[in-house]
């Protein structure tokens, strides 16, 4: 394994670049069912609208859902009107989205400092763990990011010589951030401007005109979807419901994601590795080198601020989810890009710390990597360990593996260990170790994750697949899924009272209705109406449940 030289690729990093995002971030993504909730559920979005041939209202099951905005879900539809409903239209947009972040990048990087930062900072993003895998999903987070990141961009380029383009750009990629994913784009970057307002007092000026021109354009953006859903019957009222939705993410612990304080710090420290390793030394530090360049200083700082005020405010939610702190992947890869870029440039080594919690971490996700399949190969051995039966029964459930996968893992241990003896004397070679993990979650995407999603939930989704018939209804008890809906390519119910699913498990039913449960709740079940047990498989129990004209 020959040294790493970037000048071997001058005036061709852009290029390399594109076709690395162009031929891995679609690479498998149809391969996999969508995963409850969040895939599925902005899939069922977009699907929905086709059904309903409406894509002005944001609707699941046939009625108003007033959690998200329109704009992700208009281009998964136009995405499944090209390739299908199906799992690759679903998370194609992020494909695209994944290939504009890292020319973003790229190209931001070339303007502020050079072609060899730009693409180590690109580089380091494309190759690390959550960055690289959220662009194969099918959820809002990655082009909702997007928007904000480059809106800050444009807003700190206004600041530098005030000109009204940059912030117009700003103000409109602020407004299509709020059409994602709601009005909390807007607190975000007030908040990243308030800080980095205050960092810049002696020197920032403040035009109260132009704020007020890029309140009105937010505004104008945002108002497609108000006047849609006025327009279309979703009223005031919908709104209401947004807004107290978005108050209840803060304040209570929604669809049991209550996490500790800490949990958002825990999942970019391993879920982002390496970046947030070669960031860890100095994430406290607004400013670590001693640069000449104002320009380049105080984009950092604008950096740093957006990834502490990302980290907090998603840490002081009640709320949690992994994708919530997703935001702080690009304010990461800038820090731990120019990290790197300092240390080349000056021919120092990387960090004893970081180079330790590389090794560390590296060697136990590549264990982790490699113990995945080695538990289903053993799973006789291995299951008297575990104390979850729901995840016995996943287990047990019969999959077919290779018997290989786990050399995955091996090789990734391998050649883990020989770019960490490299990387110790020569830091360059951490360009090998982002390849590397790029190509290792492609190899864990085609071969790894179909087994564990049908591990997981194979069985409830065929059962939803076998069920879609027009004269049947289909749902679930104890548990909250979408994927009923779209697995079972749901239509419009000519009796509205079948969009109650409490009156499809106690009502006087008209159709025959297909009920799925978790194993811990057979027995509550059974004691519904004419209820007839079908079968179990992988830890779910599936039941039919009569109507009172079949009894």
């Amino acid at each position: 394994m020959g040294s790493f030289s970037l000048s071997k690729f001058k005036n061709n990093y852009g290029l390399i670049l594109l076709l690395l995002s162009c031929i891995l971030f679609p690479l498998a993504i149809g391969t996999v069912h969508l995963f409850d909730w969040d895939e599925v559920n902005f899939a069922e979005i977009a699907r929905e609208m086709i059904v309903n041939k409406n894509y002005l209202n944001v609707q699941i099951n046939f009625q108003p859902f007033w959690e998200k905005p329109p704009l992700f879900f208009w281009f998964q539809a136009l995405s499944m009107k090209i390739f299908g409903i199906n799992e690759f239209a679903s998370r194609f947009p992020n494909v695209l989205v994944g290939v504009a972040s890292i020319m973003s990048l790229y190209y931001i990087g070339k303007k502020f400092i050079s072609d060899k930062f730009a693409f180590l900072w690109a580089l380091s993003y494309f190759g690390s763990i959550l960055p690289h895998f959220y662009f194969k999903s099918g959820i809002i987070d990655p082009l909702f990011n997007l928007f904000i990141f480059l809106s800050l961009y444009f807003i700190y380029l206004y600041q530098v010589d005030y000109k009204k383009k940059f912030l117009v750009s700003a103000s409109v990629l602020a407004g299509l951030a709020v059409l994602t994913k709601g009005p909390v784009a807007v607190l975000i970057i007030l908040l990243v401007v308030l800080f980095y307002v205050i960092y810049k007092w002696k020197t920032i000026k403040i035009k109260f005109f132009d704020l007020l021109l890029a309140a009105v354009i937010i505004c104008v953006i945002t108002s497609f979807w108000f006047l849609s859903e006025i327009l279309n019957g979703g009223g005031i009222e919908l709104f209401k419901e947004f807004i107290a939705y978005q108050i209840r993410l803060f304040s209570t612990s929604e669809a049991g994601h209550g996490e500790p304080f800490y949990y958002h710090f825990i999942v970019l420290f391993f879920g982002c590795f390496p970046i947030s390793l070669i960031a860890f030394p100095y994430i406290l530090k607004k400013n670590f080198s001693e640069t000449k360049s104002i320009l380049v200083k105080d984009f950092y700082t604008l950096n740093f601020i957006l990834f502490w005020v990302v980290l907090i405010l998603f840490s002081i939610t009640t709320t949690k989810i992994v994708h919530y702190s997703s935001l702080c992947y690009f304010p990461l890869s800038f820090m731990a890009a120019y990290i790197l870029y300092q240390n080349i440039n000056e021919k120092k080594t990387l960090h004893k710390l970081s180079f330790v919690l590389l090794a560390f971490v590296g060697v136990l996700l590549g264990v982790i990597f490699t113990a995945l399949p080695l538990i289903i190969k053993f799973k006789a051995n291995v299951i008297p360990f575990i104390k979850d039966k729901f995840a016995v029964q996943n287990i047990l459930l019969p999959v077919e593996w290779g018997g290989f996968e786990y050399l995955i893992g091996i090789s990734y241990l391998v050649l883990l260990v020989i770019v960490l003896i490299k990387l110790k004397n020569n830091i360059r070679y951490i360009i090998h170790l982002f390849l590397m993990n790029a190509i290792m979650l492609n190899l864990l995407m085609i071969f790894i994750v179909p087994k564990i999603e049908q591990h997981t939930q194979g069985s409830l989704i065929e059962f939803f697949q076998k069920h879609q018939n027009p004269a049947e209804y289909v749902t679930t008890f104890g548990f909250r899924s979408y994927a009923k809906f779209f697995y079972t390519n749901k239509q419009k119910p000519q009796n509205l009272k079948a969009l109650d699913e409490d009156w499809l498990i106690n009502g006087n039913i008209d159709k025959p209705v297909y009920i799925a449960c978790k194993m811990f709740d057979k027995e509550k079940v059974l004691q519904l109406k004419n209820i007839e047990f079908l079968y179990e498989k992988g830890g779910f129990v599936f039941f039919l449940r009569k109507n009172i004209q079949e009894k």
